[in-house]
């Protein structure tokens, strides 16, 4: 009897083994898609970091936990229970033949749209990977299926970094109303199938335990602190080479915000007056940062999307985010 529990226990670990495998290989595929430029820039780009690194190894290791001090204090404590908890909660949502992000935006993925609301970058990505096959969709549902949480910017931007709830709320108002019109936008632009489909995915697919759902969450959660440690210490690198009265400036803040955005915020909040930080806070929020939006290639890589048109519909929504951001902060603020 204790060798059968024992033999059961064994293929149990086993399997959860495969799948935390099969998550983490899913976390790198964007290497096999990596173009001829991007695999020139790799090659030229990383030997210099790596050279940067030997001069100053020290500096350049406590920066990097410094990222993971800022993952942990910051996001974490927001990210996870909340991306896990609202994660549970759309996956035991039934589908209804009602769908509003099919009268708005002409495909049905209410639980995709609503997953990102919640949980923010890169949620988005990974449930559109997790429930479509079809490239064109994948590039719509992008539009309006990639933006920051809001539990995020009211409990960590608001409260920690801008200090300031109206100013939160209106980063968060700006972030979901830019989405919405992004995704309006392309829908006109890229006609594709109005079906979405998620009826074509394997039943195993479409229904995860709540183990299976908490280690999504944790690995995705992980990966974002790494991608976080990793860009501040490259932006420590960038910072070394220009002197102090430069790289405590709004505008170089604001720069090194579009290579991690969280490290970004902190900097734009210290250096601006509340009014510009809010604009440009939303406006690096919108954007997620090349951090985030390389993490969100890693997931749809696979599915062979064009990069090029991605960028473009991140710029559009950081723009139409901006826009309204500084009409709300004439207003309210």
């Amino acid at each position: 009897m204790r060798v059968i529990v024992f033999c059961k226990s064994l293929n149990f670990c086993n399997l959860q083994l495969k799948s935390t495998q099969n998550h983490y290989c899913h976390y790198f595929n964007i290497k096999y898609s990596m173009s001829t430029t991007q695999r020139k820039l790799v090659v030229y780009f990383v030997p210099v970091l790596v050279i940067l690194f030997l001069f100053s190894p020290d500096k350049f290791a406590k920066s990097f936990w410094d990222g993971l001090c800022i993952w942990s204090i910051n996001v974490l404590p927001v990210l996870l229970p909340f991306g896990f908890l609202s994660t549970l909660w759309t996956s035991s949502i039934n589908t209804s033949k009602f769908s509003f992000t099919q009268k708005l935006f002409g495909i049905n993925c209410d639980k995709i749209f609503i997953s990102s609301l919640i949980c923010g970058y890169p949620v988005g990505a990974q449930q559109i990977v997790e429930n479509c096959t079809d490239k064109y969709q994948a590039e719509r549902m992008f539009s309006f299926c990639s933006t920051s949480s809001p539990i995020f910017i009211i409990g960590t931007v608001g409260a920690r970094f801008l200090q300031n709830t109206t100013a939160a709320v209106i980063v968060a108002l700006s972030q979901i109303i830019g989405c919405i019109i992004n995704g309006l936008v392309y829908k006109r632009i890229i006609q594709t199938s109005n079906k979405l489909l998620i009826n074509n995915l394997p039943q195993s697919t479409k229904q995860q335990n709540i183990f299976d759902t908490l280690l999504n969450c944790i690995l995705s959660v992980l990966s974002v602190g790494a991608i976080i440690a990793l860009f501040v210490m490259l932006s420590e690198m960038i910072s070394s080479i220009f002197p102090s009265n430069i790289t405590t400036s709004t505008p170089f803040g604001f720069i090194l915000g579009l290579l991690e955005t969280t490290n970004g915020i902190m900097l734009v909040s210290r250096s601006a007056t509340l009014l510009p930080a809010t604009v440009l806070t939303s406006t690096l929020l919108s954007f997620g940062g090349l951090s985030v939006f390389i993490q969100s290639l890693s997931y749809v890589a696979k599915l062979k999307v064009n990069v090029a048109r991605l960028l473009v519909m991140k710029i559009t929504q950081c723009a139409f985010t901006t826009i309204i951001s500084f009409i709300l902060c004439l207003i309210i603020l």
